[in-house]
């Protein structure tokens, strides 16, 4: 693959789909820290939160992926082209399936993205900040795992409506029951296409 590529893969595998979300990820940006850290496992070449965070860590396996971070500077144009802040990017890619141990500190990230690939949420978010953020959707019943984990609180819906990505802070237990004497935390029939938990602070 050589850097003319880069720019042609990213509008195949993502713009063209319609899986690239500027709207979700300019409406997450406003919730998140100004200088928030992003952790995004099973990325694949989807660069376009980049475009909002200036530190974004990628986790991938695939050979698409590799090959694609390989050409750093041919990613670091991309973005720079796109990106709506003033510094420059920060990039790493983590060639490396995420249900193993990552090289990177636990508690270190204040996003974590979990999106359409099953088990984001179990396995990586130890590496969330207290009071930092995952964002997931129920694809792969992400959300509702997410929902059990000990330490994660559902703080918002977000909801699409013609193009726009707007989050719901009330009434959330039409979405995640809250936790009883009797089981594990459930969901309820309210449908969003995404969710936000946020990881609680650590108790004395």
């Amino acid at each position: 693959m050589d850097d003319r590529r880069i720019a042609v893969i990213y509008q195949e595998y993502v713009v063209a789909p319609d899986l690239e979300r500027t709207a979700l990820v300019e409406a997450l940006r406003a919730r998140c820290p100004h200088e928030a850290t992003v952790l995004y496992p099973g990325s694949s070449v989807h660069v376009t939160p980049s475009f909002f965070f200036q530190h974004v860590v990628y986790v991938d396996r695939s050979e698409m992926s590799r090959d694609f971070f390989a050409r750093a500077q041919a990613v670091l144009e991309l973005v720079n082209a796109r990106k709506r802040y003033r510094e420059q990017p920060f990039i790493r890619f983590v060639e490396q399936d995420f249900t193993t141990e990552l090289p990177v500190p636990e508690g270190s990230f204040d996003l974590l993205l979990a999106l359409y690939v099953g088990g984001i949420s179990r396995a990586c978010a130890r590496y969330v900040k207290p009071g930092g953020f995952v964002l997931t959707n129920d694809h792969h019943g992400d959300a509702r795992e997410a929902a059990e984990l000990p330490g994660l609180e559902l703080q918002a819906v977000v909801q699409e409506r013609r193009g726009k990505f707007l989050f719901e802070d009330a009434d959330l237990e039409r979405y995640v029951g809250p936790a009883g004497s009797d089981g594990p935390r459930h969901r309820s029939q309210a449908k969003a296409a995404f969710y936000l938990f946020r990881r609680l602070q650590r108790r004395r």
